[in-house]
């Protein structure tokens, strides 16, 4: 690591040893989450970092709905894989990490997407 360091010190003119020495810090499995990440970076609140995430998101979502309509560069069925990708990353993760630590919510979630039927009313 500290090759490394010294590498890019020399290199790029920045020192990122007390980045690393902040990464070993964290305990193996655990993972930093966007909201610690901006909560970190901003120095604000975690209600902030929430909310900022969640408009950030909603964002993403409003330029990826209007890209989708207007870009034709790439065929139907390529734009319609990618948006339908897009979902099932939310669907994932939007009440956690539901792929490294499933828990039952999510589970029950994608049995029901397959296995249950939907309701004819």
């Amino acid at each position: 690591m500290n090759e490394l360091a010294y590498d890019i010190l020399i290199e790029q003119g920045f020192s990122i040893i007390s980045h690393i020495r902040k990464q070993d810090e964290i305990k193996k499995g655990d993972y930093l989450k966007s909201i610690q990440c901006y909560m970190h970076e901003s120095r604000s609140s975690e209600e902030d970092a929430r909310n900022y995430i969640k408009d950030l998101i909603d964002l993403t979502w409003k330029k990826m709905n209007r890209d989708i309509l207007r870009d034709r560069s790439f065929s139907k069925d390529f734009r319609r894989t990618s948006m339908n990708l897009a979902r099932i990353v939310q669907c994932m993760y939007q009440h956690g990490d539901g792929f490294g630590i499933p828990d039952r919510e999510t589970k029950d979630r994608i049995l029901s997407l397959f296995f249950e039927p939907i309701p004819l009313s």
